[in-house]
């Protein structure tokens, strides 16, 4: 393959990125189409906030829990955000332990618990899954353990506390076959299943705890805990709303210190600003001002730089993907982005619509520049 081609397929591959509703997994994607310099100063500052907690590079963190929630609406970017979080906690140098979980779908707390428990990896640690379940975290698990089932399930029985014993040992057996030469995922997800999903959430959270204990006493003892589309759970009826805010209290409660031996934690949801008041009057002791959450930020909107900057990116890929030496006259993007400006005026959170109408723009002032395909001819 020649490097012209390389680089269309390439430009195509981040293109077919965003014709996707949510942000996707692929960090080159995301990071060349993130725009909007409040938009990065609020990703700094998240990224900020769990290194001064957490004290990653250092010998011990900060004990505890650091709880915050990020409030954008519908389509502002918040599933790009927890992508770009998620990042740059993997690629922080630490053996740091990273979930991130979208609960559309899946309220229920045993659920999120169930997901975040399949999502689980640890910075520095090369991606392995199967069955769509990430098994890289309990295969470094299982080496610390000297690749010794034995002494996985000794520290596992010590690490239940109040679980039941039976607990510890289908964790120790479900690692031990997900980190054989087998690689079977399905003890691992027949044990998530029965543990997790189809218990009490009492003891949906003690076995998560006792796996996240299990890490802290052999090296991983920070964790960052990403929870995206917090709202979801409006979809629950009510009573079991109050139910869902009343263990995420509970879990705050034993990773603030509560419980003992668990990895410090910190934890970030990203919610509507609608939801958020609402469950703040549910619950005012989770997410009412002055109480367990410590930080509250809104995704900003974008400026007219950040639109024309995004203009010129959908450009310069469409070009890419393209053969030929036309190219837009400067007038023509300004009068693009002037004609996108505004019909964004009183949206500019959505950057959904906004990646739309921006890419449609950019196809347009390509056909009217007789910007050809690769398939035509350029006239």
């Amino acid at each position: 393959m020649n490097d012209t081609m390389s680089i269309a397929q390439y430009a195509q591959e981040i293109l077919n990125g965003f014709s996707t509703p949510i942000a996707l997994d692929r960090m080159d994607s995301l990071v060349y189409m993130t725009v909007g310099a409040g938009r990065l100063k609020l990703l700094n500052d998240l990224t900020n906030r769990m290194h001064k907690h957490l004290k990653l590079g250092e010998s011990k963190p900060h004990s505890g829990m650091y709880f915050e929630v990020v409030l954008g609406e519908y389509g502002a970017g918040k599933s790009h955000l927890g992508y770009m979080l998620k990042h740059n906690a993997l690629t922080s140098g630490s053996e740091l332990l990273v979930a991130h979980v979208q609960i559309t779908g899946e309220p229920q707390f045993q659920a999120v618990l169930a997901s975040l428990l399949r999502s689980l990896r640890i910075a520095g640690v090369p991606s392995w899954s199967d069955n769509e379940i990430e098994l890289s975290a309990y295969q470094k698990l299982y080496q610390w353990c000297g690749s010794n089932g034995k002494e996985l399930f000794k520290l596992a029985d010590q690490a239940r506390g109040n679980l039941r014993s039976a607990a510890a040992s289908d964790f120790a057996r479900a690692v031990s076959l997900c980190a054989g030469p087998n690689c079977n995922a399905s003890p691992m997800q027949q044990f998530i299943d029965a543990w997790i999903r189809r218990e009490d959430s009492k003891t949906a959270l003690l076995c998560f705890e006792m796996i996240f204990r299990l890490f802290s006493t052999l090296k991983s003892d920070r964790c960052i805990l990403i929870v995206d589309e917090f709202e979801a759970m409006q979809s629950a009826e009510a009573n079991e709303r109050i139910r869902i805010l009343q263990s995420f209290q509970d879990m705050h409660d034993d990773l603030a210190g509560r419980a003992h031996g668990l990895p410090a934690c910190h934890m970030v949801c990203f919610s509507t600003k609608d939801w958020s008041e609402r469950a703040a009057n549910i619950l005012p002791s989770l997410l009412g001002p002055g109480n367990r959450v410590k930080k509250t930020s809104a995704i900003p909107d974008v400026d007219d730089f950040d639109i024309g900057a995004l203009l010129y990116r959908y450009l310069g890929l469409l070009q890419l993907t393209s053969v030929g030496d036309n190219v837009p006259q400067r007038d023509e993007i300004e009068k693009a982005t002037t004609d996108i400006l505004a019909q964004v005026t009183n949206s500019k959170h959505h950057m959904r619509s906004i990646h739309s109408l921006v890419r449609a723009k950019a196809e347009e002032v390509l056909t009217a520049t007789k910007y050809m395909p690769r398939t035509g001819s350029t006239k």
